[in-house]
């Protein structure tokens, strides 16, 4: 919103053209979803029924599902030629993967084991805040990052420190730190000859990175 503002953007005219640039199934979607929810959500049914018809961005970044969210950015990065910042989008995508896990109660560690390794590669932007942080390329870092679940878990980490670390909540930066103790735990409960302890040692550094 910031960066429309600043660029002079007209707040309900950008909306209907990242609308009018949709595929039609999109726009459909997004549409029906929008006109259930304007009946059946007490919280943002009112809000999206007021705008439905003429939505400004300030209101499309309220209610609109995170997938959504990742459309109109990437909209933005085309629509201002910020090409820098098209690769955060597709990073963006491994945290939507993150976060659909934790909403629905899903088992993030499940599936850390040597024989699931990915041949996704890891997002350059994710790379390039390790190597600023000091989590250099090493062999141990490439066999860790060679697991989706852990990549997407340090994607999600680093692009937290990039775009959300500078104003999140004291509360939220107390959830992350309570992260470390549990983890430590974790690694002296399963011992050493668990995969998933190498992983969970290699996240932990990740997290104090991160949290400075």
């Amino acid at each position: 919103m910031s960066e429309a503002a600043r660029r002079g953007e007209d707040g309900y005219g950008i909306v209907a053209d990242f609308v009018s640039s949709l595929p039609r199934g999109f726009r459909e979607g997004l549409r029906r979803d929008l006109v259930s929810r304007s009946q059946a959500d007490e919280y943002a049914g009112s809000l999206i029924d007021h705008y439905r018809d003429a939505m400004p961005v300030w209101v499309l970044l309220e209610v609109v599902p995170f997938g959504t969210l990742l459309a109109f950015y990437l909209f933005c990065v085309e629509r201002w030629e910020e090409v820098e910042r098209r690769e955060i989008h597709y990073a963006l995508k491994e945290v939507k993967a993150v976060r659909n896990c934790a909403s629905h109660a899903g088992c993030l560690c499940n599936g850390i084991v040597p024989e699931r390794e990915t041949r996704h590669t890891t997002s350059g932007v994710a790379l390039e805040w390790l190597n600023a942080h000091g989590i250099r390329n090493s062999k141990g870092r490439r066999a860790r990052l060679r697991n989706r679940r852990t990549q997407q878990l340090v994607i999600t980490v680093a692009l937290h420190g990039m775009l959300a670390s500078e104003h999140a909540s004291p509360a939220a930066l107390d959830a992350v730190a309570g992260l470390r103790p549990l983890m430590d735990d974790a690694i002296a409960r399963y011992g050493t000859q668990n995969p998933l302890v190498s992983h969970l040692a290699f996240l932990a550094r990740v997290f104090d990175v991160a949290r400075g």
